[in-house]
């Protein structure tokens, strides 16, 4: 295998990881339990953003650690 092939496939690789933590952004699961145990809808709105936050930044923080290879 040639070293621009190699590179190559290393680069698809990367793309797709990138685009994999993109389209994760989008979304999160909660268990329910986590919604029973809110005491009301703020709370649980409170929670589900906080949650939100979190994934976007493990997000980003993959996303960096694959540019950087």
């Amino acid at each position: 295998m040639s070293q621009n092939s190699t590179q190559d496939e290393k680069n698809i690789y990367k793309r797709q990881m990138i685009q994999m933590s993109e389209d994760a952004k989008k979304t999160i699961t909660l268990k329910s339990e986590m919604i029973l145990n809110c005491s009301n809808d703020f709370e649980l709105g409170k929670m589900v953003r906080m949650l939100l936050y979190e994934k976007i930044n493990a997000c980003d923080e993959h996303i960096k650690h694959v540019n950087s290879l």
